[in-house]
This record gives structure tokens, sequence and C-alpha cells, in this order.
């Protein structure tokens, strides 16, 4: 494949490196800050941890290798290494075999049977790679998978995959491919000396590398450090307790939202045949929690919820994993009541986050008073022009 090119899934452009023309949200190195979800899945080379000057976007020497989060509880752990998306396979099979893996993996989500899920799925990768894939026995399968080096992975990897060597990528948006090298390197040592001519180490060593198949679980430690302290991991992941019934169809859901008066908006939400109106209070405003939930949960973050004080009156919105990868759980009810009835329904997880997205956005477009919102500790014209600005409302 040529370097060089402008590429987008499926897709051939022009070059771009005559023209000295670099796209605002170019990325060649450092941590990834969009959502991935055009990227999943990927075999991902790379190690454990990252340093502070790998983290920023632009290191000399670095380019091609990129930080990807793994979600881990309520955080996140950085790996540091080069992205090789299954879509641009060179091998059909290779490519087909993958794809399987990821869509077995993503319906038998592992409870008490993880040996027999792991040997299945090991099944399913020895059809075609014959053991040059092989899954560590103590990796998680739901969605940050890891092999073991084999002795093959390296020829494997450089006869079959290519390596995306810089992105378009917009905080809060969709990270995609710019452009693609061929892996270069068909043994774990001459790998390690091209990584390790632009990377940091932790120790005096060189640290190992380490390959995975991504297709779910990430996320933006960035993020983390601003607006998620709101949003929290249940104590009890009720996904690992249940799988969807094969009758069972996803309801729809709505949502509008509506100013009242003397500091107060109105959430209106429907899921399936039930609903609910929410108040938001400007003294416990919600919309930032709101906002960063509704990302998390696009970026496959679950289980994750948050409370909405209502002024006396606690709601709490939820969203639980099921053992489909794009149907989830949804969750609204009133906490400390045993009276009020809970809201939920399985519901198409994109659905979810394109009503939140197409609602949120609409409000503050169309309705949103920042008059009526004012508060010394709450900038709400940089909110609402926060909202209006943000690539991922597009």
């Amino acid at each position: 494949m040529d370097e060089g090119k402008l590429m987008h899934p499926g897709k051939r452009m022009e070059n771009i490196s005559s023209k000295n023309v670099m796209p605002i949200h170019y990325r060649s190195s450092g941590e990834i800050k969009g959502d991935l979800t055009d990227v999943f899945p990927f075999m991902y080379l790379a190690r454990y941890g990252s340093s502070n000057k790998e983290r920023k976007q632009i290191i000399q020497g670095s380019k091609g290798r990129f930080i990807v989060n793994a979600l881990s509880g309520c955080g996140g752990v950085p790996r540091f290494g080069v992205i090789l998306p299954i879509a641009e396979c060179k091998s059909e099979k290779a490519m087909h075999v993958l794809l399987k893996l990821r869509d077995f993996l993503s319906k038998n989500i592992p409870t008490h049977d993880v040996k027999v899920v792991r040997n299945e799925a090991q099944g399913i990768l020895d059809s075609v790679f014959q053991g040059d894939l092989i899954i560590d026995e103590g990796t998680s399968l739901d969605g940050f998978v890891k092999f073991k080096r084999t002795k093959g992975l390296f020829s494997l990897l450089q006869k079959d995959f290519v390596m995306v060597e810089d992105f378009i990528d917009e905080p809060g948006s969709v990270a995609h491919p710019n452009s693609y090298k061929d892996f270069a390197w068909d043994s774990y040592g001459q790998f390690l000396e091209w990584f390790y001519e632009g990377a940091e180490s932790n120790e005096s060593s060189w640290n190992h590398c380490f390959p995975f198949l991504v297709f779910d679980k990430t996320c933006v430690l960035g993020d983390m450090l601003f607006g998620w302290d709101n949003t929290v991991v249940p104590d009890m992941n009720i996904s690992k307790l249940f799988q969807i019934k094969d009758d069972v169809e996803d309801v729809p859901v709505s949502i509008k939202f509506e100013m009242g008066e003397y500091g107060s908006a109105y959430m209106y939400i429907s899921v399936g045949n039930g609903d609910v109106k929410i108040y938001l209070s400007s003294v416990f405003h919600p919309l930032n929690t709101m906002v960063e939930w509704i990302k998390r949960v696009g970026r496959g973050e679950i289980p994750l919820q948050f409370d909405i004080d209502e002024e006396g009156v606690e709601t709490r919105m939820a969203v639980f994993d099921t053992n489909e990868k794009d149907r989830v759980l949804l969750r609204i009810g009133h906490l400390y009541s045993e009276d009020e009835d809970v809201l939920e329904g399985i519901v198409c997880r994109q659905h979810l986050v394109d009503t939140f997205r197409h609602a949120i956005y609409n409000f503050f477009l169309n309705d949103f008073d920042s008059k009526s919102w004012e508060d010394e500790d709450l900038d709400t014209e940089g909110q609402k022009s926060s909202i209006l600005n943000d690539p991922w409302f597009k």
C-alpha cells in the first residue's frame, strides 16, 4: 500500500503531502482523543504505560505510535503502540476470522464459563492461524484481548497487516485513519529497535510489547481529568447476571428538553411505553455530567451511571452491558423510594447516544436561556458555546 495517501475507510483520497496543508486535528503520535468506533476492531501491538511526553500530539521520530487506553473500572490503563486495523488486512481469510472472533466474544461476555469461551475462541483462530495467534490465558475477553508473542506472530503481521501512520483526530468526535504503511518487521527484535527510536521507556531497559485485539472498552484519560467526577461505575454490574432472550426487541427512546422558570429546565424521556419528566435545577446543574455520561456510553465505557438532584428527589440514570455488544439496558429510577417504578428497557446503544446527542444540541441551539441559569460557579454562556461548537454534536 502506498505511503502518504489520505485515507478514509473504504475510500482512497488524493495525496496531501505535496500541498503543505495540514488538517487542524492531524495526529501522528500520542494519545488518541476521538472515538475509536470507526477503527474497531484492530490489532494493537503495544506496551503497558506511557510518559507525559508520549501523550503529546507530536513527538519527533515517533510517527505511527499511539496511546490507546483500556477501560478499567472507573479509570483507564494507558498502552502505547501501533494500530493495525482488521478492515485493512491483506488476507481475506485472516480478516474474516478476526471479525468472527470479535462477533463471538461480543455475544459471549464471560462469567463462570470463561475457560469454555476462551477455548471456543481459540478454536476460531486455529482454523486459519494454526498456532501463530494464541489467546493469553489471563486476558479479559470483553474488548481488549491479549495474545501471546508466538514465534510466527511477526511474520504473520508483516505478511498480512498494515499500520495506521496518522489520524484525523478531533477531540470528542470520531477518529479517522489518515494514512497507512506496511508493517515492516518480521521479528520482535527488529520491531523493538524501531519502536524505541521514538519512544521512552519507564525503566532502564526496553519494556516489552504485547499483541492485543481491540474492539471495545477504550477511554480517553484526558477527559478523566475534567468533568467525570459525577459519573461512576455501578458497584453491582448486573450485566454479568443475565442474557437477552431471543424474542426481546429493542424499545425506542425519545428525549426532549424544555426551559422552565426561575433557573430550571425539564427533560422528558420515554423508554418504550413508559415516560418520565425530570426536573433539571441550575442549583445542582446536571448538564455537564450528562454530556460526559452519554459520550462515554458512546465509547462503550459501560456500565456507567450518574444521579440528577431534582432538589429533593434524586433520579439515577444508568446503562448496563448485555450479552450483545450493540444493545444495552437503560434504567431510570428515583433513589430512596420504594413507591416509584423503574423505567427500563433494552435499547440500541447507538440509538440511545444519537437521541441524547440531538436532543441536547437542539436544546442549546433553540431553547436554552443562559440568563435563567446564571450562577457564580457556572459559566452558562461558556457552557452553551462549548456544546454548540463541540464537533461531537455535529
